[in-house]
């Protein structure tokens, strides 16, 4: 099936130099890389893993690639905090 695709021009460029190297072509490039990430997201699609498989282990790497917002660490205001020993 023929597609059109409006793509960058940077991004052309770069993908063609891309298949020269793989010695490939552009067509072929696009439909290993399109199988690829389709194969992945088939695979995340897997049966939920339990609490104990979820929490042990190295983190998922979707996991670390998420861009997770963090509060601006210069408003959060500084608590003081004394430990002070039992008394017996």
């Amino acid at each position: 099936m023929n597609v059109t695709l409006k793509l960058p021009d940077h991004l052309v460029r770069e993908a063609r130099h891309l298949a020269l190297d793989e010695n490939t072509s552009l067509s072929a490039l696009v439909v290993e890389l399109l199988t690829r990430k389709l194969e992945e997201r088939t695979a995340h699609r897997s049966a939920p893993k339990s609490w104990i498989d979820a929490f042990s282990g190295e983190p998922d790497d979707k996991f670390l690639e998420r861009d997770f917002p963090m509060e601006d660490r210069k408003i959060i205001p500084i608590r003081e905090t004394v430990f002070e020993p039992d008394e017996q």
